[in-house]
């Protein structure tokens, strides 16, 4: 694919195409499966780019974090092998001094000529006082050793290290110190925070492709329905329960062409509650201006239909084959300028005239008013390229 080709992709995922330029290249898509996959291809390269919208960080974070976690650990590892090196010769020196041996060196030991039995006397009383206290003074004088030949100097700086002088072995802990886990939770908070953005994405685009799928196949139910009727889309009646935008349920229900009530489903809304089309006898039915405002706010499920337009003082529905004129999108919001919520009011899936399902940004398909007429209204379009999608419950002629 040439450069201008990318060019003209890269515009059109963006927006940065005209109306003319942005049907041309649409056309061009349709037909050629190569240009449809390197239009695939590019916004799927383009993923990463969204995740970078999340507000607090900036680009390179993680890596930057990574960076300094190794080097602390470096120099921690360091800097414990260096006092465990010191410790091990201070322990050899002391060792070799004579008379002064801690506990952990290895000495040969002597073992002591068992007493012999004597006969209880006062003299043998006192030499078993004498020894006794000997032998204290002796044990507190190796117990002074010991606590000197472990003590570290006055200037000496340890590291945090949990430590034990158990025969000259040291045992380094395996606890997290508080810097250890501040460093950890920066970096989950940061894993999070590329993360979530791009599974949030992820799940919206396939919401995005699930409506699409709905409305395509409701399209070709529309397309069925011209087939038979020369052409002509459903007409909206001008009297009786059915005259509303949404009559297209019920009549395509009717017919046999829409044989499921989930297709009029938009998934972009996540909401599980089942969509149930009423039948055309049971709109007609309706005595109550209860049951009939029920029956024409559902009957058109999550999308909106198009209003037709005013040819004088004749009322036209819309006809197949028109490709810049939209015949069903996701159903108008109250906002000032009626952009459907489906989606987040990012945009709204729209189903052309020729059969065709695209995503159009903001409220309008190039210079047409997506769910207004020229003249601002919701209601008939003033002329036959003159679109306007309706909701479900409002009639053309209100």
């Amino acid at each position: 694919m040439n450069p201008s080709s990318q060019d003209d992709l890269l515009g059109y995922l963006l927006g940065a195409l005209d109306a003319q330029e942005q049907r041309d290249l649409q056309q061009k898509i349709d037909n050629d499966p190569t240009l449809e996959e390197s239009l695939l291809d590019l916004k799927a390269a383009m993923v990463p780019l969204d995740s970078l919208d999340c507000n607090g960080y900036r680009p390179g974070l993680a890596r930057r974090t990574c960076e300094a976690v190794a080097n602390w650990d470096t120099e921690s590892a360091t800097s414990r092998l260096a006092f465990l090196d010191q410790n091990e010769i201070d322990w050899e020196e002391a060792c070799e001094q004579p008379g002064h041996q801690p506990s952990g060196c290895q000495q040969p030991q002597q073992t002591p000529a068992p007493a012999a039995a004597v006969e209880p006397s006062d003299h043998n009383t006192t030499s078993v006082v004498e020894t006794t206290t000997a032998a204290t003074t002796t044990a507190e004088e190796s117990a002074t050793y010991v606590v000197g030949a472990v003590e570290p100097a006055a200037n000496t700086q340890l590291p945090e290290l949990n430590t034990l002088a158990d025969g000259g072995n040291f045992k380094a802990s395996s606890s997290w110190s508080i810097r250890d886990m501040l460093v950890g939770v920066a970096a989950l908070a940061v894993l999070a925070g590329l993360m979530f953005p791009a599974l949030n994405y992820s799940r919206q685009q396939g919401r995005l492709a699930a409506c699409q799928n709905n409305l395509r196949q409701v399209g070709t139910a529309f397309m069925d329905y011209s087939s038979i009727h020369e052409g002509g889309f459903v007409a909206i009646p001008d009297q009786g329960n059915l005259a509303a935008s949404g009559c297209y349920g019920p009549i395509l229900k009717q017919s046999g062409l829409l044989k499921d009530d989930a297709l009029l489903a938009c998934a972009g809304l996540g909401d599980n509650a089942p969509v149930v089309i009423p039948s055309v006898e049971q709109v007609e039915a309706a005595e109550t201006e209860t049951q009939r405002s029920h029956y024409r706010k559902t009957m058109g499920g999550h999308f909106g239909y198009s209003m037709g337009f005013q040819d004088g003082d004749r009322y036209q529905s819309p006809r197949a084959g028109v490709a810049d004129v939209v015949l069903l999108a996701d159903q108008p919001s109250s906002r000032s300028d009626r952009q459907s919520l489906n989606h987040g009011g990012d945009g709204q899936n729209c189903l052309f005239g020729d059969g065709r399902v695209m995503f159009v940004s903001g409220p309008a398909y190039g210079d047409d008013l997506v769910y207004e007429n020229d003249r601002g209204i919701v209601g008939p379009g003033t002329h036959a390229l003159d679109s306007v999608i309706g909701p479900s419950h409002l009639s053309p002629t209100f």
